[in-house]
Protein backbone atom coordinates (compact mmCIF):
# COMPACT_ATOMS: atom_id res chain seq x y z
CA UNK A 1 0.00 0.00 0.00
CA UNK A 2 1.17 3.49 -0.84
CA UNK A 3 1.66 6.05 1.93
CA UNK A 4 -1.11 8.68 1.97
CA UNK A 5 -0.61 11.85 -0.04
CA UNK A 6 -0.71 14.90 2.24
CA UNK A 7 -0.44 18.64 1.75
CA UNK A 8 -2.12 21.96 2.30
CA UNK A 9 -1.93 25.66 1.80
CA UNK A 10 1.25 27.61 2.48
CA UNK A 11 -0.09 29.26 5.66
CA UNK A 12 -1.11 25.87 7.12
CA UNK A 13 -4.77 26.80 7.71
CA UNK A 14 -6.02 24.01 5.43
CA UNK A 15 -4.60 20.49 5.19
CA UNK A 16 -5.56 17.46 3.12
CA UNK A 17 -4.89 13.74 3.12
CA UNK A 18 -5.69 11.28 0.34
CA UNK A 19 -4.97 7.59 0.97
CA UNK A 20 -5.69 6.62 -2.67
CA UNK A 21 -3.62 6.95 -5.80
CA UNK A 22 -4.40 10.10 -7.82
CA UNK A 23 -6.66 9.67 -10.84
CA UNK A 24 -4.69 12.27 -12.80
CA UNK A 25 -1.51 14.31 -12.74
CA UNK A 26 -1.15 17.21 -15.14
CA UNK A 27 0.80 20.31 -15.96
CA UNK A 28 -0.51 23.63 -17.22
CA UNK A 29 1.27 26.55 -18.84
CA UNK A 30 -1.74 28.78 -19.61
CA UNK A 31 -1.53 32.50 -18.85
CA UNK A 32 -3.79 32.22 -15.77
CA UNK A 33 -1.63 29.52 -14.16
CA UNK A 34 1.62 31.32 -15.01
CA UNK A 35 0.31 34.55 -13.42
CA UNK A 36 -1.03 32.75 -10.33
CA UNK A 37 2.16 30.79 -9.69
CA UNK A 38 4.83 33.10 -11.06
CA UNK A 39 6.32 30.06 -12.79
CA UNK A 40 6.39 28.91 -16.43
CA UNK A 41 4.36 25.78 -15.55
CA UNK A 42 2.09 24.57 -12.70
CA UNK A 43 1.62 20.96 -11.63
CA UNK A 44 -1.75 19.58 -10.54
CA UNK A 45 -2.78 16.28 -8.99
CA UNK A 46 -6.38 15.10 -8.79
CA UNK A 47 -8.21 12.72 -6.47
CA UNK A 48 -11.83 11.63 -6.39
CA UNK A 49 -13.77 13.86 -3.98
CA UNK A 50 -14.77 10.91 -1.78
CA UNK A 51 -11.11 9.87 -1.40
CA UNK A 52 -9.81 13.05 0.20
CA UNK A 53 -10.12 14.37 3.74
CA UNK A 54 -9.89 18.12 4.31
CA UNK A 55 -9.44 19.91 7.60
CA UNK A 56 -9.11 23.56 8.45
CA UNK A 57 -10.98 26.77 9.06
CA UNK A 58 -13.49 28.25 6.62
CA UNK A 59 -13.12 25.58 3.97
CA UNK A 60 -14.64 26.55 0.65
CA UNK A 61 -14.99 24.83 -2.68
CA UNK A 62 -14.70 26.61 -6.00
CA UNK A 63 -15.43 25.42 -9.49
CA UNK A 64 -13.77 27.16 -12.37
CA UNK A 65 -14.67 26.95 -16.02
CA UNK A 66 -12.19 26.42 -18.80
CA UNK A 67 -9.25 28.78 -18.94
CA UNK A 68 -7.43 29.93 -22.04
Amino acid sequence: MTAPHTGGCRCGAVRFEAPAEPHHISYCHCGDCRRASGAPVSAFIGFAADQIALEGKSLKSYRNGPVA
